[in-house]
């Protein structure tokens, strides 16, 4: 089967060669039939040779008479006329085109019309003109078989030189000189017509570039001018700038560094007056990427990021000597917060705006202090965001400089910070009312040097313009809140506790007198205890009495003070437990007011007991319900160190006389004594319970007034009140012990003490003169117990 396929392929490749090569020899023959007829060198050949053939004849040696020409004295062979016609025109001929074309080609210049057939094969130096006249010239030079070479010059439609220079196949090549209108506007390097190498531009005779080219455009290195005025110096590319260069305005270098497709790009450095005024890098011309600003002076006022020709990320700005601002630009403002200093010390850092602090901001003083940590709008405080703030975030706004607190004389009380200039007029604190802040005046730091506040003092830029008084500067700014005008203080701190209290210290001897008849203590009841002791039926069932009444009131004072302190704690603690709440757990401030609220609990429980028990005891006395009396009545105070003692110990012993009781004498005197050491010794507790207690009301008052102004917390002021309600609990005590060893000694003595102080002095008259027995008769004389006791009275009057 391969052998059949080989052999069928093989005849058809025959039969294609056959048929191919029958076409090639009809196709050649055809094209040989065409040249012979228009073979026209055949024809010219054939006519030499016959002319040839004739002229052999002629010029053979002549025979016969047809073979000269006669004249009328000659005769000339013809074949001597024909040599010499042929030698004329040999020579002719060679002079023709030969001698004259070599004589006009290598030591004349020709000139042609430009329709001339021998321009296109013409050797030699020329000038071609347009016109028959040949009066404007194309070109000129030396032609070499019709094309310009070497040294030559090219016309205008007008005559006017266009390029005088060296041509290469007809084209400028190699040094020349180009014109426009008869002007030069190039001289320097050609290549196929157009400026390749190093050359000098010129604009209306002006040069306009000097430089290398490309193609015709710059490109290398070159330099720029604007009618002769330099413009650019360096490197180009495709014509316009490109690689290190500098570039020039009005003769003054306005930039030197890097170019990219005509414009600054990469690395180079801009100049104004003569000065640097930047240094960096550039993108497409305009400032972008790292860099540094300068001003007219050379002073740095930049440096840092740029982007599109703006400050841009971060960078340092130096608005004015020895500043600088350190922030995030984006489109040459500040974004976000910045960090402001002045002579190397951190000044403000925070939210900015403009040219201005706006936002949140935090001034420090030259020590690197906090001075104010708050809102800042335009440039200056805000003062509507300080008069929203409560006095605790008030003085938490002024961080660590000096802040100072005054009365205020027209009412309220004002925070100061001299540091800043800032004074703030505020109402007082009081337990149902926030302090406020009613005004902010913003005037003259204490350091204007430092701390520049108002709108026409130091900023970066004039701002707040709308705050300025035309021709004068701003000395203050102030905000003022709407309302009522703070009040005077009125601390109301002490309690109603306290306030009868005070009314009790001076009705048991701070203003004299003796007793406490006529004074309320916050347990009394509204009824007089005296009928009560009265219906006694004896002086002891009666001091019985008077010592239940004084332990019932003294518990029930402490109970009260014990109920005070309950209050607050609950108080306090239930701001723990709100702040535990608020994920500000304080374990350990929760647990110790826990505690002390269990304490107080379980004590005021005691008071109950003890005031039970003395109920108890004034019931087997004849007397129910002691809440009802007003128990305060029953304590006496006075100075036990002036009392005689001897003189007291016969009064003793008078009175034991007189009732019929043990009448030992050395016992009496020495109990006697022995009372009179304690009633001294429980005075002096007294005393110092009541100074313990005026300081602790001096320092309730103190803590109540910095509540007020709100430099001290709530939590201060409780303790104080506390302390104070302590105290008052403790001097209670102490004035109740005391009572009750003045009861002793009264009931020892027969109603010394009630009648020397006035205690309780007709009550306790009736009671010791109905235990006295019966006198022997109206005209009977004193006993000895009478005798004795006046005495005793009048040497007590007399000892004070």
């Amino acid at each position: 089967m391969s052998y059949f396929w080989s052999q069928l392929v093989r005849s058809v490749g025959m039969f294609s060669r056959a048929i191919r090569a029958f076409f090639q020899r009809l196709i050649v023959g055809a094209i040989a039939s065409i040249r012979r007829v228009f073979n026209i060198t055949r024809y010219a050949a054939r006519a030499a040779t016959t002319s040839l053939q004739s002229a052999l004849a002629i010029a053979q040696k002549p025979t016969k008479r047809e073979d000269y020409v006669e004249t009328r004295r000659l005769f000339i062979s013809k074949s001597l006329l024909l040599k010499v016609a042929l030698i004329l025109i040999a020579v002719g001929l060679v002079a023709y085109f030969l001698v004259w074309p070599f004589i006009l080609s290598h030591f004349l210049t020709a000139r042609f019309h430009v329709e001339d057939r021998r321009v296109p094969n013409w050797t030699g130096r020329v000038i071609v003109y347009s016109d028959k006249q040949k009066t404007v010239p194309i070109y000129a030079g030396k032609l070499e078989e019709g094309v310009l070479q070497g040294d030559g010059q090219e016309y205008d439609d007008q005559g006017r030189i266009a390029y005088e220079g060296q041509f290469v196949n007809g084209v400028r090549n190699g040094s020349g000189v180009a014109y426009a209108d008869g002007i030069k506007i190039y001289e320097g390097q050609f290549a196929d017509g157009i400026y390749e190498g190093s050359g000098r531009l010129f604009e209306d005779g002006l040069l306009a570039y000097e430089g290398q080219f490309s193609a015709g455009i710059y490109e290398g290195r070159g330099t720029l001018y604007d009618k002769g005025t330099l413009v650019y110096s360096g490197q180009f590319s495709k014509g316009i700038y490109a690689g290190q260069g500098t570039l020039y305005e009005d003769g003054d270098k306005v930039y030197e560094g890097n170019f990219k497709e005509g414009l600054p790009s990469g690395s180079g450095t801009s100049y104004r007056g003569g000065n640097k005024s930047y240094e960096g890098q550039f993108e497409e011309g305009l400032r972008s990427g790292m860099g540094k600003a300068y001003d007219e002076t050379g002073r740095l006022t930049y440096d840092g990021g740029w982007a599109a020709g703006s400050y841009s990320g971060q960078g340092i700005l130096y608005p004015v000597p020895g500043q600088q601002l350190e922030a995030s630009f984006t489109e040459g403002e500040p974004d976000g917060s910045v960090r402001w200093s002045k002579n190397g010390k951190l000044y403000y850092e925070g939210d900015w705006s403009g040219n201005a602090p706006f936002g949140f901001g935090v001034l420090y003083n030259q020590a690197k202090k906090t001075i104010y940590a708050g809102q800042f709008a335009g440039g200056t405080l805000d003062g509507e965001w300080l008069l929203s703030l409560g006095v605790d975030d008030y003085r938490s706004a002024l961080g660590e400089g000096q802040v100072k607190t005054a009365e205020n004389p027209e009412g309220g009380f004002l925070i100061s910070a001299p540091e800043l200039g800032l004074t703030a007029l505020c109402s007082y604190q009081t337990v149902a009312e926030d302090s406020r802040i009613y005004s902010v005046e913003l005037g003259a730091p204490a350091d204007a040097n430092w701390v520049c506040l108002l709108p026409d003092t130091g900023h970066i830029s004039p701002v707040n313009a709308e705050l300025m008084h035309t021709g004068q500067k701003i000395s203050a700014l102030k905000w003022t809140a709407e309302g009522d005008a703070p009040s005077k203080l009125d601390l109301g701190g002490a309690s109603k506790a306290d306030q009868q209290m005070d009314r009790l210290l001076a009705a048991v001897g701070r203003v004299g007198g003796g007793g406490a008849a006529g004074a309320v203590s916050p347990s009394d009841g509204y009824m007089d205890p005296g009928p009560a002791l009265a219906q006694c039926s004896s002086p002891e069932q009666a001091a019985e009495l008077v010592d239940a009444m004084l332990l019932y009131w003294q518990q029930a004072e402490r109970r009260a003070a014990l109920g005070e302190n309950l209050t607050r704690v609950e108080t306090m603690l239930e701001t723990a437990q709100a702040d535990a709440a608020k994920g500000t757990d304080n374990e350990e401030l929760l647990y110790s007011l826990t505690e002390r609220k269990e304490k107080l609990e379980a004590e005021i429980q005691l008071c109950q007991t003890q005031q039970k028990k003395a109920e108890l005891q004034a019931s087997g006395d004849g007397v129910d319900a002691l809440g009802q009396y007003a128990l305060s009545g029953m304590l006496v105070y006075f100075n036990p160190g002036y009392a005689d003692v001897s003189n007291l110990a016969l009064t003793a012993i008078a009175y034991a006389q007189a009732t019929g009781a043990d009448a030992n004498t050395a016992k009496l005197e020495a109990r006697t004594k022995a009372l009179l050491v304690e009633l001294i010794e429980q005075y002096g507790q007294a005393e110092y319970a009541r100074s313990r207690y005026d300081a602790a009301s001096q320092h309730s008052q103190n803590a109540a007034a910095a509540y007020a102004t709100g430099s001290s917390p709530v939590e201060s002021w409780y303790e104080a009140l506390s302390e104070q309600a302590d105290a008052r609990s403790d001097l209670t005590g102490v004035l109740a012990e005391f009572s009750r060893k003045a009861n002793e000694l009264n009931l020892l003595t027969g109603g010394w003490v009630s009648r020397n102080y006035n205690w309780k002095m007709e009550e306790f008259d009736e009671v010791f003169s109905a235990a006295l027995p019966e006198p022997p008769g109206e005209e009977a004389e004193a006993t000895d117990a009478d005798a004795s006791a006046e005495a005793a009275t009048e040497e007590g009057e007399k000892n004070g």
